[in-house]
């Protein structure tokens, strides 16, 4: 099985940068729900979310795979 490529993201308060590409971003918040928390990333009316697992890591459930996203 071969791994993923390493990806870069950095979140900033107004836009995510994923390997030199910058998206802006209408609004980046956390929500709670059932117990868990989740960093809201709002781009016009679409709302993204990615879990929080710890203040290190964050995880975005993408159906049939997960992606973790880990602090350097």
């Amino acid at each position: 099985m071969n791994k993923m490529p390493k990806l870069t993201m950095t979140i900033g308060r107004d836009y995510i940068e994923s390997n030199g590409s910058r998206t802006e971003v209408d609004e980046i918040f956390v929500r709670e729900s059932n117990g868990k928390e989740y960093l809201i990333i709002k781009i016009g009316n679409k709302e993204d979310a990615i879990e929080i697992v710890d203040e290190n890591t964050l995880q975005q459930d993408m159906g049939m795979m997960k992606i973790k996203f880990k602090r350097v």
